[in-house]
């Protein structure tokens, strides 16, 4: 993925992925046991409040965290550019059943 779109600012794409990936690192600092298991994102909604400009330092912050179901966990992050929310989005994570894809075993 492209960390700049077409008119040279950090696309929405890329800072869906950093919210992503951070969200679930969250997770598993919450619950350490989910280090072990295979969560996949479920749901996710996404605001993009501000135009990112390529040096500018991104920070993620979990704002809400808390189990949903038993194989659910929610998370809201931010996205700041110094103390400014730039991006903010609402994931819903789920603990998979099985590996359906085929990928390496979390050892």
């Amino acid at each position: 993925m492209e960390k700049l779109n077409k008119y040279g600012f950090v696309s929405g794409g890329y800072l869906f992925d950093l919210m992503d990936r951070a969200a679930l690192c969250a997770i598993n600092k919450y619950a350490p046991y989910t280090t072990d298991e295979q969560i996949y994102t479920k749901t996710a909604k996404v605001w993009y409040l501000k135009q990112v400009c390529p040096d500018d330092t991104l920070k993620p912050n979990t704002y809400l965290l808390y189990r949903k179901e038993p194989d659910e966990y929610r998370v809201e992050i931010h996205l700041l550019v110094d103390k400014d929310v730039v991006s903010r989005a609402e994931f819903v994570f789920k603990k998979a059943k099985r590996n359906h894809c085929k990928v390496k075993e979390i050892a």
